[in-house]
């Protein structure tokens, strides 16, 4: 349930010149690209982009071999550029997009929900014509600075999203007794400082902060059929409803961490991160965190800890809807009641050893136990 991902763009250095390529394959799959990377005194670049177009944009629904109505059109986009103002101060900038666009699948032989939109009742699911448009774009503005002892590099980002269903307004009434063309869109920007301050052979100790800022927006235009007491539609003629929403709000945290080389061969990081949530939720948290390192022999390691979590949900995918709108329709809510989305908190602790075998293959057993609101996990895992 968790991972470090460690991802390094490439750079003119490392590939410089222009690189175009051609991929192609089963299912219409046509994928150019290129990528172009250079080098001019203290600046350095890379950039990199693709189209790619196929019959298989999202997973077939069926068992077919090849899906029904399942095109899509895609867009890449990465810049990297870097330069050094000093031999102690680096800026960079890092520049991103995707423009997708979607052809939902198909499942043919799907049936109606028996009743009638503007005077039709059939309708082949193999002909359904549902589409998604999805689009993200960020920026992140970095500089590094290196001061004697101390390390830091202060980042500012900003962060698009969009996705754009539309639907199939007559097969979506007969099949969901709803058809909703939704509009979600979600946009953030802030600042993040990481450092560290390397006190003297025994502590070295780091911090950070980050700030964020985000505003969402729902807009919804549906078609449904008014229904009487029993659920039967009380015409065949689709009733609009419109329902927009937007809501801004934050994200807080910061932290402080003392790595402390109490002997040659133990290390203990000790830490303490403050995090709040300003959005559809109020809320906050002071997580401690203890982790004890033991380097019992020059090939094994052993190591504890325990670690406090703050996960505020998804500020995009908890905003509420206007229920009350559907009442006495097709597409009227089973459920009624509805609680806010509270952020995540739980206990981890974690034990482990890791064994060197030969040099490139490490043999590792970790078990771990989560406590969280109204759950208990516990596993392990080995071998990496």
């Amino acid at each position: 349930t968790a991972g470090v991902v460690d991802i390094q763009t490439k750079t003119g250095i490392t590939s410089p010149g222009l690189t175009l390529s051609m991929y192609g394959g089963s299912w219409n799959w046509l994928e150019p690209s290129f990528e172009y990377g250079g080098r001019s005194g203290p600046v350095d670049w890379f950039v990199t982009g693709d189209f790619l177009h196929n019959h298989r944009g999202i997973e077939n629904p069926t068992g077919s071999f090849n899906a029904i109505h399942d095109t899509t059109n895609q867009l890449h986009g990465l810049a990297h550029v870097s330069a050094i103002i000093d031999p102690d101060t680096r800026l960079s900038l890092i520049l991103g997009g995707f423009d997708g666009q979607f052809q939902i699948p198909n499942n043919p032989g799907q049936p109606t929900l028996g009743f009638a939109v503007n005077g039709v009742s059939r309708f082949d699911s193999s002909k359904l014509n549902e589409t998604q448009r999805e689009r993200t774009d960020f920026a992140i503005l970095s500089v590094q600075k290196h001061v004697d002892t101390v390390d830091l590099q202060v980042s500012a980002f900003a962060r698009y999203s969009s996705l754009r269903f539309s639907p199939d307004w007559l097969g979506d009434l007969l099949f969901n007794g709803i058809a909703q063309q939704a509009v979600r869109s979600d946009t953030a920007y802030g600042v993040q400082s990481d450092g560290s301050w390397r006190i003297n052979e025994q502590h070295t100790l780091r911090f950070g902060l980050l700030a964020q800022q985000e505003t969402t927006a729902a807009n919804t235009t549906s078609q449904v059929l008014p229904v009487d007491a029993s659920g039967s539609p009380t015409t065949d003629q689709p009733l609009g409803i419109v329902d927009n929403s937007s809501r801004s709000g934050g994200l807080y945290g910061m932290y402080v961490q003392d790595e402390w080389h109490i002997l040659p061969t133990v290390t203990i990081n000790g830490g303490l991160r403050f995090d709040a949530v300003d959005q559809f939720t109020h809320e906050h948290q002071v997580s401690p965190r203890l982790n004890v390192v033991w380097k019992a022999t020059p090939t094994t390691t052993v190591h504890a800890g325990y670690s406090r979590y703050f996960v505020p949900p998804p500020f995009e995918l908890v905003a509420p809807t206007s229920i009350a709108k559907f009442f006495g329709t097709t597409a009227a809510p089973a459920v009624t009641q509805d609680d806010t989305v509270k952020a995540e908190r739980s206990h981890y602790f974690d034990a482990g050893v890791s064994q060197v075998v030969v040099p490139g293959l490490t043999v590792g057993v970790d078990a771990y136990y989560k406590l969280s609101r109204n759950l208990i996990e516990i596993g392990r895992a080995s071998c990496r």
